[in-house]
């Protein structure tokens, strides 16, 4: 009898086994990822691994600041995301609008309070700082003050991208702000509009004008920088102060990280979110011209040196990224009374 139970009982096991749903199975799912630009090398370099031990695939869909915005919003009431990857103040709309999911990640209490949201909807994956990029074939010497994009030099030279679509032009109009205020930030800005002479869409297409030597002056950040000079473009990071006897001046624009709000595969997308949050892992963003958002990770390699040799004696300050997002749709308005928006024109040999 007792024989009889235990095949009976084996029987009934391996029935409950057999039809538990395959999308419970975790070597099963598929973690989608929505990230913007930027990372990709980084990405290329630290998700098969995860994919190899989790047995997960990760989707990774790269989009840029706003069309992500947009297309999250349009995905709320049938969620194809699981994980997002934003920049601030972008970040911060997203968890306004009710589109991330706050949960607290283990490596949260390595990261410093000004890198993630008081919720804990998102948090640091990497940092960046901002700074101007010069082509040093083109420019004989570079402006110490915010003032000094208004130089006849720089006339038709000028490269920033549009705040409305891109999470770096909106970090100009940031950075103008810190330094001269809001007044005088957006006087500075209508009196140097002049100089621009295209406000690109995406970072991308930043990097590529520079590249090109459509330009002599960009508005963007350290990891750019470091990436063209790579490439063996003659770009150096510019560090700007308010005065002409104050500090030059930056800030990190963090690439964000968070879970989203009823991500379709949640579970695995917090795997993926712990490990991209790993010790492991964060040590190895030096090699991809960022450094580790968690404080107990050091950053090593010449990348890493590069970056603080870079950042050098700049004072350092911290943005208000919920006031900034609060802002933000108003000093939209305002930029675009004072910056019509410009056709690219095609790329020509550079005139040194």
């Amino acid at each position: 009898m007792m024989q009889g139970l235990r095949a009976a009982s084996a029987a009934v096991l391996a029935a409950v086994l057999l039809t538990v749903p395959a999308r419970a199975q975790p070597n099963n799912a598929t973690v989608t990822l929505y990230s913007v630009s930027g990372l990709g090398a980084f990405y290329r370099a630290v998700l098969p691994g995860f994919e190899q031990t989790q047995h997960i695939k990760v989707n990774l869909v790269i989009l840029g600041s706003a069309a992500m915005a947009e297309r999250l919003a349009a995905e709320r009431t049938q969620p194809q995301a699981d994980l997002i990857v934003a920049l601030p103040p972008f970040v911060g709309g997203l968890d306004a609008a009710g589109l991330l999911q706050p949960v607290i990640m283990p490596a949260d209490a390595e990261i410093d309070a000004v890198a993630q949201a008081d919720d804990h909807s998102w948090r640091a994956l990497a940092l960046n700082y901002v700074c101007f990029i010069t082509d040093s074939d083109l420019i004989d010497a570079a402006p110490y003050t915010i003032d000094g994009l208004q130089r006849p030099a720089f006339k038709g030279k000028l490269l920033y991208n549009q705040p409305k679509d891109s999470a770096a032009g909106m970090a100009m109009l940031v950075l103008v702000n810190a330094l001269l205020g809001d007044r005088q930030g957006f006087a500075l800005l209508k009196k140097t509009e002049p100089s621009v002479a295209h406000h690109p869409r995406s970072r991308a297409s930043l990097a590529r004008m520079l590249a090109e030597q459509r330009g002599m002056l960009a508005f963007g950040d350290l990891q750019m920088a470091l990436t063209l000079a790579r490439q063996g473009v003659a770009v150096e990071p510019v560090f700007l102060a308010g005065e002409p006897d104050g500090r030059p001046t930056t800030f990190a624009l963090p690439y964000a990280i968070a879970l989203a709000k009823d991500a379709p595969e949640a579970t695995a997308g917090r795997r993926l979110l712990d490990y991209l949050l790993s010790r492991r892992v964060q040590a190895q963003l030096a090699g991809f011209d960022t450094l580790p958002a968690r404080n107990d990770v050091a950053a090593l390699g010449a990348e890493a040196d590069a970056l603080r040799g870079w950042l050098g004696e700049a004072r350092l300050i911290t943005i208000n990224w919920p006031f900034v997002a609060e802002v933000q749709a108003g000093w939209l308005r305002r930029w675009h009374s004072l910056a019509p928006v410009r056709t690219a024109k095609p790329a020509q040999a550079a005139a040194r």
